[in-house]
C-alpha cells in the first residue's frame, strides 16, 4: 500500500505530505447508508493526512483520497459538488496514469 501511495503522491505533486493509513472498526464509523468506509483526515498546516478505512484499500480509492489533499474544498462549493469534482479528477488521473 505504501508503494502505491508514494507513487501517486509523486504524480499528484504532493510529495511533501506525510500520508498514513489506519484501519477502523465498524462501531467507530457513522456510515450514512453506505456499506463501507474510506475517508481522509487532512491537516493542511502540518501537511499530514490519515486515510481511514474499514475495507482493504485499492488504487482508485487511494487516488480519490489523495485528491482531497491536492484539491481543498472551496468555500463556495457544496460537499456534493466537491465530491463530484474529486470523482471526475480520479477518473481523469486513472485514464492518464493508471
Amino acid at each position: 500500500m505504501e508503494k502505491i501511495i508514494e507513487n501517486w503522491k509523486s504524480i499528484l505533486q504532493i510529495e511533501d505530505w506525510e500520508i498514513t493509513t489506519q484501519s477502523v472498526k465498524p462501531g467507530q464509523i457513522d456510515y450514512d447508508d453506505q456499506d463501507y468506509f474510506i475517508g481522509i483526515e487532512r491537516n493542511f498546516k502540518n501537511q499530514t493526512a490519515i486515510i481511514y478505512h474499514d475495507v482493504d484499500l485499492y488504487e482508485k480509492a487511494i487516488i480519490h483520497e489523495l485528491l482531497h489533499v491536492k484539491h481543498e474544498q472551496l468555500p463556495e462549493t457544496t460537499f456534493e459538488e466537491y465530491e463530484e469534482f474529486i470523482c471526475m479528477k480520479t477518473d481523469e488521473y486513472l485514464l492518464e496514469y493508471g
